[in-house]
C-alpha cells in the first residue's frame, strides 16, 4: 500500500480531518483493489467525499443524497468502480489499465456554512505481467511489448574458454521490461550482465 501524503495539514481545532489515504500499488493490468480514505468528523458532519485520478473526479459520496454514491467517467476508462461494493471513502475498483497509474486524491468537505475541505493523496503504480500479455483483456496498447524478447549473437559452436557474448532486447514497454538471462536453467550472475537503457547485454563470463 502507498502511504498518505497530505495536501493540506490536519488541524484538530478545525474539526473534519483525513486520517488515512491508501491505494493498492502496484496493481497488475486487468486487476483491481480497494481505495481507502478514512476521516474523523470531530463534531462536523460530512457534506461530500470525492475521489480524483489526477484532475478527474470519478467517485462521489454525498450522505444526504439518494443514492449517496455517484460515479463519473474518466477519459480512456482507466478503471471501473463497483458502485454496489463502494461506500463512504472505501471504493472498489477493477479492470485497471495503464492509464490508472498516477496520483489519486481523496477530498472530504464539511457541511455549510464553512464547507471546510481536507484532502490527501496517494500514488498507484500499474504493471503488466507476461500472463496478462497473453490475454486479450484490452485492445493492443503502444505501452505493451508487441513481440517476444529477441536474443542475438549466439553462435552454433564455441572453442573452450572462448567468450560468449549475446544480446537480449525487448520492445518498448511501460513499465520497462525486466530481462533475465538463464543458461541451462541457471540464472546468470548479475556481475555478468550489463543494462543499457531498456535492454540488457550479456558480457563475457
Amino acid at each position: 500500500m502507498s502511504d498518505i501524503n497530505f495536501v493540506s495539514p490536519a488541524d484538530l481545532s478545525r474539526g473534519l480531518r483525513i486520517t488515512k489515504v491508501e491505494v493498492p500499488s502496484p496493481v497488475v493490468v486487468g486487476e483491481g483493489g480497494w481505495l481507502v480514505c478514512e476521516f474523523a468528523e470531530d463534531g462536523q458532519s460530512v457534506y461530500a467525499l470525492k475521489w480524483y485520478l489526477g484532475l478527474d473526479e470519478f467517485y462521489r459520496w454525498t450522505p444526504a443524497e439518494s443514492p449517496p454514491v455517484k460515479t463519473f467517467p474518466v477519459d480512456g476508462n482507466p478503471l471501473r468502480v463497483d458502485k454496489n461494493a463502494s461506500s463512504r471513502g472505501r471504493v472498489k475498483i477493477h479492470d485497471v489499465r495503464l492509464g490508472a497509474a498516477g496520483v489519486f486524491r481523496c477530498e472530504v468537505s464539511g457541511e455549510a456554512p464553512h464547507f471546510h475541505t481536507e484532502s490527501g493523496v496517494s500514488e498507484m503504480k500499474v504493471v503488466v505481467t507476461t500472463e496478462k500479455l497473453r490475454m486479450t483483456l484490452f485492445p493492443p496498447s503502444p505501452d505493451l511489448p508487441d513481440k517476444k524478447p529477441l536474443i542475438t549473437g549466439v553462435q552454433g559452436s564455441y572453442q573452450m574458454h572462448e567468450d560468449v557474448i549475446v544480446n537480449c532486447s525487448s520492445p518498448r514497454s511501460l513499465p520497462p521490461a525486466t530481462l533475465t538471462f538463464y543458461v541451462n536453467d541457471e540464472q546468470v550472475k548479475k556481475c555478468s550482465v550489463t543494462k543499457e537503457e531498456n535492454w540488457q547485454r550479456l558480457v563475457p563470463f
